[in-house]
């Protein structure tokens, strides 16, 4: 099981200028079925939890990392969406689209659409109406 605690109780002000560094070490020592637990229960958390989650995220472009910010994007409430776009406008186009492309395998249409995007924006626009359509 995983300690959803591993953010820490530090005040918001030190946890966003360095507190947020064992927080990645934490979230990058999770094993496989801690990994899917979070993956399933983010949404469950705070939306103070949920901020802090996306920020974290994404730092080293792991693909589960991009993937869980991409479904944060699409499922999330809006703070969590905004945060997570902020998030996803760090990593590497690259890591964004293959992200993209697991996330629609299947819909010919979309594969088609991923091809087309040029920039990060672009596919954030690309799951909003992918969200839109669900």
């Amino acid at each position: 099981m995983i300690d959803k605690t591993f953010f820490g109780e530090d005040g918001a002000d030190y946890w966003y200028d360095l507190g947020f560094v064992d927080s990645q070490h934490a979230l990058r020592c999770l094993t496989d079925s801690q990994w899917k637990e979070l993956a399933a229960t983010w949404s469950t958390q705070s939306l103070e939890w949920q901020d802090r989650l996306a920020y974290i995220l994404g730092a080293d472009s792991a693909t589960r990392e991009v993937d869980l910010l991409v479904d944060m994007y699409v499922l999330g409430p809006r703070d969590t969406v905004l945060r997570a776009a902020e998030t996803l406008r760090t990593i590497p186009m690259e890591r964004v689209r293959d992200a993209a492309l697991r996330r629609l395998a299947g819909r010919l249409e979309a594969s088609d659409a991923v091809g087309a995007c040029v920039s990060v924006n672009s596919f954030l626009e690309l799951f909003a109406a992918e969200n839109r359509r669900s």
